[in-house]
């Protein structure tokens, strides 16, 4: 149940703000961040003999080495990686035997990425990790090698382990929370209404076969770009993240669900983003650093196909909870701007779970049976849409 609402507390000066999103973020840095690709070269060895693929990650990776044939190529699996530079373009190295006609990579499994050397012939390889100006440089040597002893080592060569069958990790993330309210009418408050059905969607989700993540279980505040990084921590594959609203039309009332967009699909989709987004403003100007890593670490290709993913999540949730709730007349599935949606490499959905402003949804908003219904819904639609991923949506580029 979600509790009433008492008045409302004054805002804190700027510093008091800047200092809650400290430690809100502060847990953060704790948390191993997946291996960095920095960059990825090809070029030739000094004798001429020989060419490199040489690849700078940020620190030392573990990995292993395998050759595969027909066609000949170099597999190097990797822990989960964030690819920051695209592919060199094959033959650059003028010095070399041109022995690497291409180099790509990219999700492999769950947790584990993959680079192959695609060769132009049968080659001995031999790896190497040496400290870099920046990092730790991974050098692949590649020497032409007898097609029969190439042969012989791929077919020797052990198969990369496989990644264990885990169910995926859904992020829910409970808008609001801790010295942010977010919106409070008719006697009910945002932040307890989304904790109250983030905790509903989390038993369904579970009982489906999925593992949850809640980025807050209390009240708790956490900066917009905060709840995205602890969903990454966690491993999630999809974020989601609940709201309720208020607007001045009390008439305005059922379900919506939002995607990201640079151009907001309607004006209110765009005022309702401009709300959301607004207390992080003042924290942004004061730490201007924090989200710009998450906004160019990776590559435009993987923000193409996660900004097509969330449009398919997007669409499956607001298809799951036409069985369970009212959706908002007109146009439910909307498209805004909104911060907690910005992740490159997270396809992720915002649902208005109704309005405060409606005497309606403040009803089914602390239902009980209400809110077991629309987190059925809701799991059923996610698992959906994860099965969708799996049949549809498996990364190419990495494939052996």
């Amino acid at each position: 149940m979600v509790r009433r609402a008492t008045r409302r507390p004054c805002w804190p000066i700027l510093r008091r703000l800047a200092l809650a999103l400290t430690l809100a973020c502060a847990p953060l840095w704790a948390v191993a961040a997946p291996l960095a690709a920095l960059g990825v070269a090809l070029g030739g060895a000094a004798d001429g003999a020989a060419d490199r693929v040489t690849v700078t990650f940020d620190r030392a990776p573990a990995f292993t080495l395998s050759t595969l044939n027909d066609p000949p190529r170099v597999v190097v699996d990797l822990p989960l990686t964030e690819w920051r530079a695209d592919p060199p373009a094959a033959g650059l190295s003028a010095a070399g035997p041109g022995l690497a006609r291409g180099v790509r990579f990219g999700l492999a499994a769950p947790g584990r990425s993959r680079l192959v050397v695609d060769l132009a012939g049968p080659a001995r390889t031999s790896a190497t990790l040496e400290p870099g100006a920046v990092g730790v440089a991974l050098t692949l040597t590649l020497r032409a090698q007898d097609a029969a002893a190439f042969a012989a080592g791929a077919a020797a060569a052990p198969p990369p382990p496989a990644a264990p069958q885990r169910a995926p990790i859904v992020a829910i993330d409970p808008g609001h929370g801790g010295i942010d309210p977010g919106a409070a009418q008719g006697g009910l408050i945002e932040k307890d209404v989304t904790l109250a059905h983030a905790q509903a969607l989390r038993a369904a989700l579970e009982r489906a076969g999925l593992r949850v993540a809640l980025t807050r279980d209390a009240d708790v505040f956490l900066g917009l770009g905060a709840r995205v990084a602890l969903a990454r921590a966690a491993g999630a594959e999809v974020l989601v993240s609940l709201h309720a609203d208020a607007v001045p039309q009390p008439d305005v009332a059922g379900v919506s669900v939002y995607t990201l967009s640079a151009r907001a699909s309607d004006a209110d989709a765009a005022a309702l983003a401009a709300r959301e987004n607004r207390a992080e403003l003042a924290l942004d100007a004061l730490f201007p650093g924090v989200e710009s890593d998450i906004a160019h670490a990776l590559l435009p290709r993987m923000r193409r196909e996660t900004a097509a993913a969330s449009a398919r999540l997007g669409a499956a949730l607001a298809t799951a909870l036409a069985s369970a709730a009212p959706l908002l007349p007109g146009r439910p599935l909307r498209a805004a701007g909104f911060q907690v949606l910005r992740a490159p490499d997270m396809p992720a959905a915002l649902i208005e779970l109704g309005f405060l402003s409606s005497a309606g949804d403040r009803a089914r908003l602390t239902d009980p049976a209400a809110i077991a219904a629309a987190a059925q819904a809701l799991a059923a639609g996610i698992k959906a849409w994860l099965a969708a991923q799996d049949d549809a949506a498996a990364p190419q580029y990495a494939a052996e």
